[in-house]
């Protein structure tokens, strides 16, 4: 199998077999610590800093860390839209504020939020690489379905979206943890999200979902216009 094909959908026994015959362990590392792990993120207010750690030198540790498919690497969701929105600029991630500006009563400006870069956490050209995968995963892959009818939507509005998606059983609190981590794209205009859903007994809403809302919410007046010109 390719490894694009893994990557959209989603076939965690591919990258498990990257780390433990093709990615040295300290490739992983370095790249973990790029993307923000282990670190505390600057932003204005306070979020549990995402972990990354092997237990183990034995190849099953290796492949567990290498798919992601373990309990010991813990990342927030801010932390996957970071990621994503470093993938989506050229591999450039930012600092996140919560707060863009504060004015007084006065008019005055009292505070502006400044964009501020944290890392180049990737080459222009790995993360165009990476953006070419996540774009699978909404056309062919895990999102196909949750995505569809955004894609036709805005098949002749330039708008460029990718993602990938991940599963697994959580305690805190106790549930599967349904996550997709994307972006979209629109001449200079682009988004990095990432979106949890935690179900327990019964399903409700997958997460891809709910992040093709988001992005349709994001580019409404766009998705608007190129309606009434087709109508036109």
């Amino acid at each position: 199998m390719r490894l694009r094909d893994a990557f959209a959908q989603s076939v965690n026994t591919v990258f498990g077999k990257l780390g433990i015959y093709t990615v040295p362990k300290e490739d992983l590392n370095h790249y973990a610590e790029k993307f923000q792990f282990n670190k505390d993120i600057p932003v204005d207010i306070p979020v549990e800093p995402g972990t990354f750690e092997f237990l183990g030198e034995d190849p099953y540790s290796l492949a567990e860390i290498a798919s992601g498919f373990n309990r010991n690497v813990l990342m927030s969701p801010l932390q996957g839209a970071l990621m994503a929105g470093a993938i989506a600029n050229e591999g450039v991630m930012m600092e996140p504020f919560l707060v863009q500006a504060f004015e007084p009563l006065d008019s005055s400006r009292a505070y502006q939020a400044e964009p501020r870069v944290i890392a180049q956490v990737v080459s222009p050209e790995a993360a165009r690489e990476l953006r070419t995968m996540m774009r699978d995963t909404v056309r062919v892959g895990t999102s196909r379905k949750s995505f569809r009818p955004l894609m036709r939507r805005t098949s002749k509005l330039d708008l460029e979206v990718g993602g990938k998606t991940g599963s697994l059983t959580g305690n805190h609190p106790k549930g599967k943890y349904d996550w997709f981590v994307g972006y979209a794209k629109r001449g200079d205009r682009s988004l990095g999200l990432a979106v949890l859903t935690i179900h327990e007994e019964k399903w409700t809403v997958k997460s891809s979902y709910l992040a093709s809302k988001a992005i349709e919410q994001y580019f409404d007046s766009e998705i608007k216009m190129s309606k009434m010109s087709r109508k036109k």
